[in-house]
């Protein structure tokens, strides 16, 4: 379950807005997912100017750095960032888009 809360609050193309601490983005669907990821206690609290991707969970600050963005595009139907954990020499990559998309790279 950690890992599909971190891929909502990983994910995405979201910003913060300083004022407001509020989500903006250009896709509804990110923001939705986004917004589900603070309601079950793993946020996105923000990237820095140096590729760091910050998010909390259940109280715990972690921190990944962004190694690689592989966009949305209709043709892959997906989106995918290879992050790499800060404090430990794990990667991941996260990926989110059409079940179809998804299921046909499982195998």
């Amino acid at each position: 379950m950690i890992e599909m809360l971190t891929s909502m609050a990983i994910c995405h193309n979201i910003i913060i807005d300083p004022k407001t601490d509020k989500y903006s983005g250009s896709s509804p669907d990110e923001l939705a997912i986004t917004e589900a990821g603070r309601y079950l206690n793993v946020y996105f609290k923000g990237r820095d100017a140096h590729k760091h991707i910050f998010i909390n969970y259940n109280g715990h600050d972690l921190k990944y750095e962004l190694l690689r963005v592989f966009e949305f595009d209709p043709k892959r139907k997906l989106m995918s960032v290879i992050v790499k954990e800060i404090g430990s020499s794990n990667i991941f990559v996260h990926c989110k888009g059409a079940d179809s998309a998804i299921f046909s790279r499982l195998i």
